[in-house]
């Protein structure tokens, strides 16, 4: 290095002809790179921040000691006070959603879709619930207790023998079984439960698919009986139940037709169950069946198997499964191709309160429509309503009362309850 602070380096020369086989080679000096003034900026800040953070906890620690009775929110205070200041980004606050506008939905909708819920304590929650294009609402069904093996009665053991002795035996050891089990009291869900545990739902089933009539009317009384409860109403449409009991409504026999039909009545209680019952065309078979009503008792077969079965209980169960069915409006379209007003004009002349009722309760589905009403006017059915305000059945005056308030929407309709007196 010489005087000027340049550092000299020598270079030997190699050639053999070079006077000097050493020359100085001078280069300059590199300077440091100067830092990044941003980056000195955040560590400088960063060491700050860290002084900061650890003086403030030295002097709250301080204070905590000179003063022992100061609690911890006047320490909070004092940690807030000594903090310096250092100036973060501002956040903007974020909306809640009941205030945020709504892009696309206008405030009547959002009125529509409201349901107030009233609580035990007696506030009011504020819910909202999708609308549904469907008017028909799917039966919820309550979960089943589970019960212990020893809490269950000795007759829930012996329906599940006697379901073992469908699996294996003939057909008469089948009716004596099927006889047996009627015997026990059907209505109880414990009874109801074993058959189901046990598989019995699947051999009665079968059962009603054979060629002997014992054995399909057996196995009906007891479907008939255990389809009252919904998880046995669940597991014969699994099961593939309807399909067959529709089929059971063009057999000749008359016992056969009422006991199919009954069991439609109790099984077409959710949306899935009447549309089976439609997809595999049981709605007009169910509205022939309300021709027995006109029999004449001399054309009846005189080898029925149940004595006392007359053509106008077929005709009611025929009207109790219509009323089932008539919660669909797709039914309703259906019953009415199938020319159901005129036949039920004539159910309603009849004097049994029995048939009265599903008659009405069917009429009075029909007439959440337009067009219904209309014919129900046509076929000059107001007039029954209004004498079925005056019988002695609560059930039957309920139905009547509904159907005059569905019709009553037209004038027409309004002037012909005036004229039958049906306001006094």
């Amino acid at each position: 290095m010489d005087a000027s602070g340049t550092v000299v380096d020598s270079k030997v020369d190699i050639s053999p002809g070079s006077p000097n086989r050493r020359q100085s080679v001078r280069r300059p000096v590199k300077k440091p790179k100067s830092k990044d003034i941003s980056q000195e900026l955040k560590l400088r800040r960063s060491k700050l921040t860290d002084k900061n953070k650890y003086h403030t906890d030295d002097l709250l620690a301080e204070k905590a000691f000179q003063k022992p009775e100061q609690n911890s929110s006047e320490i909070e205070k004092d940690r807030m006070k000594i903090k310096s200041p250092l100036k973060s980004p501002m956040k903007t606050p974020m909306k809640t959603p009941s205030k945020m506008p709504t892009k696309g939905v206008s405030q009547m909708s959002l009125k529509s879709q409201q349901t107030r819920i009233s609580t035990r304590a007696g506030t009011n929650v504020d819910a909202y619930i999708e609308s549904s294009t469907d008017d028909e609402s799917e039966e919820e069904y309550p979960e089943r207790r589970n019960e212990s093996t020893t809490d269950l009665p000795s007759e829930y053991w012996q329906i599940q023998k006697l379901v073992k002795y469908l699996k294996g035996g003939n057909q008469t050891a089948t009716v004596i079984a099927l006889c047996s089990m009627r015997d026990f009291n059907l209505k109880l869900e414990t009874c109801q439960m074993a058959i189901k545990d046990v598989g019995g739902l699947e051999l009665l089933i079968n059962l009603i698919c054979t060629e002997d009539v014992k054995c399909k009317i057996g196995a009906l009384k007891i479907l008939k009986e255990i389809s009252d409860n919904p998880h046995i109403r669940l597991s014969i449409v699994d099961l593939g139940g309807l399909e067959e009991l529709v089929k059971i409504l063009e057999d000749g026999a008359m016992e056969l037709k009422c006991l199919a039909a009954e069991t439609i009545a109790n099984v077409a209680q959710f949306r899935r169950a009447r549309r089976q019952v439609r997809q595999h065309y049981g709605i007009p078979k169910l509205v022939a069946i309300l021709e027995y009503a006109d029999m004449p008792a001399d054309k009846v077969d005189s080898n029925k198997l149940v004595i006392d079965l007359t053509p106008l209980d077929v005709a009611k169960a025929g009207a109790l499964a219509l009323w089932s069915c008539s919660k669909s409006d797709r039914n309703k379209e259906a019953m009415q191709r199938a020319g159901i007003f005129p036949l039920l004009a004539k159910l309603l002349k009849s004097d049994k309160q029995s048939v009265l009722v599903p008659a009405v309760g069917t009429l009075q589905e029909c007439a959440s429509r337009p067009e219904y009403r209309k014919l129900i006017r046509q076929e000059g059915m107001i007039e029954d309503f209004v004498a079925g305000l005056t019988n002695e059945s609560e059930e039957l005056k309920m139905h009547c009362a509904s159907a005059i308030f569905k019709c009553a929407e037209e004038p027409e309709t309004r002037n012909l309850v005036r004229e039958y007196n049906g306001l006094t």
